[in-house]
């Protein structure tokens, strides 16, 4: 319930999107969920059409249609770890991409 709260993808809609337009929407998400985080430091966030491994998804996965992924530290902690959420149009997940 806080309106402040996540990135401002909605000012995206309507704006050509460049390179610059990127970077400032990157920035602008680091520093909200830095913001908002208390045990952890995002240091880096990508979106790419593919997971951070390399690789694609194997048979019967949806393949997913981006990724966007998240490198962080926790406090305290020395290594730096990164989680990624795909995204997967609903129409292709199948029964057996459910697993």
């Amino acid at each position: 319930m806080a309106p402040m709260y996540g990135a401002n993808t909605s000012s995206l809609l309507f704006t050509q999107v460049d390179n610059l337009v990127v970077a400032d929407f990157k920035e602008e998400s680091l520093h909200m969920l830095n913001s908002n985080l208390s045990n952890a430091v995002v240091v880096d966030l990508s979106v790419t059409n593919r997971p951070p491994d390399g690789s694609w998804s194997g048979p019967g996965h949806a393949e997913a249609t981006l990724y966007v992924n998240a490198s962080y530290r926790l406090n305290g902690e020395v290594g730096i770890d990164t989680i990624s959420v795909g995204l997967v149009h609903p129409l292709n997940i199948t029964s057996l991409s459910i697993q």
